[in-house]
């Protein structure tokens, strides 16, 4: 067996999991994919821009770190099969801390598309909507 045996375990058992919270957190970025279907008429194009732009980076993230844990994945099963190491061990050291990077940013760019979805049904951010008059005593 390999002397970086454990290591390549370890790879193994993570790179699907990391892969599998990306999927879902793709599946929430997919939520927002209907921004400019369901936005209301006099809504802020350039915040519906800004919207896709930001969906589109959110697919990336999330397909190319699925790209890069099924990749990861596969040298380790080669490494584990062959018996030595089929890629140098700082390739794992670096695809796996990215992997989880790469769903925090999605996470980020998620939680950006909701505030913006929730922007373009209410018109605006509150700071660009004006005040409700004031009732007198």
């Amino acid at each position: 067996m390999a002397s970086h045996e454990s290591f390549w375990i370890a790879v193994a058992a993570a790179a699907p999991v990391i892969a599998l919270a990306a999927i879902v957190a793709l599946t929430d970025t997919a939520r927002a994919a209907g921004l400019d279907r369901y936005a209301p008429d006099g809504a802020d194009p350039d915040l519906i821009r800004a919207a896709q732009k930001l969906l589109r980076s959110g697919y990336a993230a999330g397909l190319v770190n699925i790209v890069l844990q099924a990749v990861t994945l596969l040298l380790a099963l080669l490494s584990l099969a062959a018996g030595h190491d089929q890629a140098p061990l700082i390739v794992a050291e670096i695809t796996a801390p990215f992997g989880i990077f790469l769903l925090f940013a999605g996470g980020m760019i998620a939680i950006a598309l909701r505030i913006a979805a929730g922007y373009i049904e209410r018109g605006g951010p509150p700071i660009l909507r004006p005040l409700p008059p004031r009732r007198s005593r």
